[in-house]
């Protein structure tokens, strides 16, 4: 009665992790252990257990986030549970980072669930949505050169997310019940939020409105464009004496912009609940989103990809191959992938790529922009409308 009434009210949900370990015993007791040391949880916390006749390997796998903060008490800054709400990592802790990672592409191309994974990494935090190009400018020039005070930020919006956000764990299921069109993102087992030992990569996941920045607040003549990014980028590298390395998530042309299509044209709906709609949309709409999507997009992911070290993620092949896409992330960051790590990333992996362009009635005007602009980029020539 007591563990259902807790669980109502939201008190605490417990969990297993790999650096924790907990029994029955412990959970009537209101201890944890882990690492060789002793939590003692205050109340309410102490009173709240989860239902005893359950296995421990059947129980939510999430961090014990609604407890974070008794857990944190008598933990030294290497621990997996060293932070809560409102606190810092140390300049110790981030001194170390040696990689800054930043996300380069398009709009509803897989960017979101890349960046969970990662997160979920022992060793990285990764922002979502952070907009981390956007406060730069509004910074001052004492924090654009604190490496403190910068990554900090990030870790704090990676916390969020794993609290309250998109990578909140769901069991189950990997959209949200009261919206279908609302993924979660969060990994089981993993430390999405958080890191373990030592902390080597910070990054910030926004992709597509990433390129849209670099197209339109940096330069007003797409001439310039190719020196501001540089520019730009040269300096948060030498601000925070840290290397960039940029993830660039491609998916079929064809698809993203189908899926900006029916968004504009409030139609994404019926696409959804038919099988090869064959939708009509505007002619000069498909026309012009066409020469948009190159124009705000592609030409930005072309010139990061020239002058910074920059891997090509494939969304299509992430969401039939997650494991093996995983490990070539992880090896372009220089980090170890664990089994474990692997395992429980891919399993929140499920969907089947779509194929939103079939939905739409093109026009042969629309369909020859988009070939002949993907023929001029290597890393888009591979697709093709029927495949």
């Amino acid at each position: 009665i007591v563990a259902a009434l807790c669980s109502l009210a939201g008190l605490v949900h417990f969990c297993r992790h790999p650096s924790l370990t907990w029994s029955a015993a412990a959970c009537l007791t209101g201890s944890l252990s882990g690492s060789g040391e002793s939590i003692q949880l205050k109340p309410p916390y102490a009173s709240c257990s989860p239902d005893l006749s359950r296995s421990t390997d059947t129980l939510d796998p999430r961090l014990l986030f609604d407890c974070h903060d008794q857990l944190i008490a008598g933990r030294s800054e290497s621990s997996v549970f060293e932070r809560k709400a409102g606190k810092h990592l140390s300049a110790g802790v981030t001194d170390k980072v040696q990689t800054l990672l930043l996300f380069v592409g398009y709009p509803r191309s897989c960017h979101s669930l890349v960046g969970s994974l990662l997160d979920a990494h022992p060793n990285m935090i990764v922002a979502h949505e952070y907009n981390l190009l956007s406060r730069w400018a509004q910074w001052t020039e004492e924090q654009r050169t604190d490496r403190n005070f910068v990554f900090n930020e990030l870790f704090r919006s990676s916390k969020d997310e794993a609290q309250a956000g998109v990578r909140r764990f769901v069991p189950g299921t990997a959209k949200a019940r009261k919206n279908p069109n609302t993924y979660f993102y969060g990994v089981p087992h993993q430390f999405q939020g958080t890191y373990h030992t030592k902390l080597s990569v910070v990054g910030d996941k926004r992709g597509g409105l990433t390129s849209i920045f670099l197209s339109k607040h940096l330069s007003k003549s797409q001439k310039d464009l190719d020196q501001a990014i540089v520019h730009h980028f040269q300096e948060i590298s030498t601000g925070l004496k840290i290397r960039l390395k940029f993830i660039h998530v491609v998916r079929n042309p064809y698809d993203i912009i189908a899926t900006m299509l029916l968004r504009k044209n409030n139609k994404r709906r019926p696409a959804e609940q038919s099988t090869i709609g064959r939708l009509m949309i505007n002619a000069k709409s498909q026309r012009v989103l066409a020469n948009r999507f190159f124009k705000l997009f592609v030409k930005p992911v072309s010139i990061v990809r020239q002058h910074f070290p920059t891997l090509d993620t494939s969304c299509e092949r992430l969401l039939t191959n997650p494991q093996q896409s995983l490990q070539h992330l992880c090896a372009f960051l220089n980090i170890e992938c664990s089994e474990s790590f692997l395992a429980d990333s891919a399993s929140i992996v499920k969907s089947a790529p779509s194929k939103t362009r079939q939905n739409i009635k093109w026009t042969d005007t629309a369909l020859g922009i988009i070939r002949e602009n993907m023929d001029r980029f290597s890393f888009l020539k591979e697709y093709v409308f029927y495949d």
